[in-house]
């Protein structure tokens, strides 16, 4: 889908600020993804529990997880395959016939995939280093709100959740 067709969603932070985003990015929400199909979203969707700084650092995550699943889908089998054989791609490239090159190109994209999913993890991980610990918090309260699995996943599993003297592991 080329970019003049992708259709655009405008969310509406809690402080009045809007964000336009591609229908991909919006989709990453379930709650959003929901208000869509649901036809519950006019021109704009306001997201009544979220300030404009954290919406744009959940947007952030949400466009690079978006970029990622695009590069990597069409590839995920061919990943799956390569690690469950755990051949080592030389070896595997050079048992393929030269002729197949059908063969060697899934190689090739099975290993594109793998490496776009660690560069995913480096890029979380380096997503979560320029988060504050009152940062933190109101992600995962928007995390939660907008039903995003894996940006609530990130930040409790990137937080270490007894580790304050005294600290409840239930208060998250």
């Amino acid at each position: 889908m080329s970019s003049a067709t992708k259709k655009m969603i405008t969310l509406k932070s809690y402080d009045s600020k809007t964000f336009e985003v591609s229908e991909a990015v919006a989709h990453e929400s379930h709650t959003i993804k929901h208000m869509i199909e649901e036809n519950c979203a006019e021109n704009v969707i306001t997201i009544p529990n979220v300030n404009s700084k954290i919406l744009a650092k959940v947007i952030e995550y949400c466009k690079k997880h978006v970029e990622a699943a695009a590069k990597a889908s069409s590839d995920d089998l061919n990943c799956w395959d390569a690690d469950f054989v755990k051949v080592d791609k030389a070896m595997l490239l050079e048992s393929a016939s030269s002729n197949d090159l059908e063969v060697q190109k899934n190689v090739e994209a099975g290993w594109d995939a793998a490496v776009s999913l660690d560069d995913l993890k480096a890029w979380d991980a380096e997503f979560m280093k320029h988060v504050d610990q009152a940062m933190l918090f109101e992600l995962i309260q928007a995390a939660n709100y907008l039903n995003i699995k894996s940006l609530l996943k990130l930040t409790c599993g990137g937080h270490d959740q007894g580790e304050d003297a005294g600290g409840d592991s239930q208060d998250v």
